[in-house]
């Protein structure tokens, strides 16, 4: 399984078909591949520390898919800036598009993000865990 898992105790054979599942097999394929019985297979994904681990696996494929995809970010905007000199008027434009929407998207996140932290400072001093209200602004 991938680095930093939860499922050191699970057998090689739970371990395979724990991948199997999170690939996108069903109970029945995931048993092959893991070399038990459905009737395993199906005691395997009711008992609680094989789903544990499966959610635990989960998690830690889909941190890292977000890794990946933060990381071509910068290649992604890169292109859309090329793309903003292309020859063609329609490729110019839907790059513009793709540009602007990306950013007021960008922002709308932010004023959430800001939002979000005003309503956490505000709660901590409604009810004394904040020293004092200027720190809002801070």
């Amino acid at each position: 399984m991938t680095e930093g898992d939860r499922t050191g105790n699970l057998s090689p054979r739970q371990e395979a078909a724990c991948l199997a599942l999170l690939a996108g097999s069903d109970t029945t394929a995931a048993a092959r591949v893991a070399g038990v019985s459905e009737r395993t297979m199906r005691r395997w994904v009711a008992s609680m520390p094989f789903r544990e681990a499966l959610r635990a696996e989960a998690r830690s494929q889909a941190q890292q898919a977000r890794a990946y995809l933060l990381g071509a970010q910068r290649a992604a905007v890169a292109t859309l800036r090329q793309c903003l000199h292309a020859e063609s008027a329609a490729t110019r434009t839907r790059a513009a598009r793709a540009i602007l929407e990306l950013g007021v998207k960008h922002t709308e996140i932010d004023h959430e993000d800001r939002l979000a932290d005003l309503e956490r400072r505000m709660h901590e001093w409604q009810h004394g865990t904040a020293s004092a209200w200027p720190r809002l602004t801070g």
